[in-house]
């Protein structure tokens, strides 16, 4: 059973990552032809990152790249769990004049996860594929909220003294982010 979902799970991050490519692209202009980056830094909260914060890449109209990092500790600091992602936006659905991007994306991330339980002597790293439909409630282009559900399928154990019980897990995230990286 867990390789299906391993395989689903592969499947559905190549095919995301692949979008990056079959992006329209107006050949007319000889400036859209130019990697113009515009960027975000963002700091949130959610299920597995809990407290995180990166840096977002817009390549154009319809995708970004980011970079994502997390780090919670319980228990008087002796338990610890620290997730690093990369990231790939694609955004979809119509686009208002006022912003400069679609406000409904689909977000593929490829995770580490670490979770070190002190009470249970236990130190596990995983590599997982996270998917999720989210949406961009944008305050004009200066930044906003992003909010999305999905899930995160654990693919490899990297090393494992406990066992997930389960090879996908829900995921909900929130994050507030700040254009500051717009030429315009």
């Amino acid at each position: 059973m867990r390789s299906i979902f391993k395989f689903i799970s592969i499947f559905l991050f190549l095919l995301s990552s692949l979008s990056i490519f079959a992006q329209e692209q107006d050949s007319t202009s000889v400036d859209s032809l130019k990697w113009q980056p515009k960027g975000s830094i963002f700091f949130g909260t959610g299920f597995p990152q809990f407290i995180n914060t990166g840096l977002r890449l817009q390549y154009n109209d319809k995708s970004q790249i980011g970079f994502l990092v997390s780090h919670h500790r319980e228990n008087n600091a002796e338990d610890k769990v620290t997730t690093i992602a990369l990231e790939h936006f694609s955004y979809f659905g119509k686009q208002r004049d006022t912003l400069s991007r679609p406000e409904w994306y689909f977000r593929a991330n490829f995770t580490y996860l670490s979770i070190n339980l002190k009470e249970f002597s236990s130190n596990s790293n995983f590599l997982g594929l996270e998917f999720a439909l989210g949406k961009d409630l944008l305050i004009k282009n200066i930044g906003g909220l992003g909010i999305d559900l999905g899930f995160l399928s654990i693919i490899y154990y990297i090393e494992a003294d406990i066992d997930p019980l389960l090879p996908v897990y829900p995921t909900v995230k929130f994050q507030f982010f700040l254009n500051a990286l717009n030429p315009d």
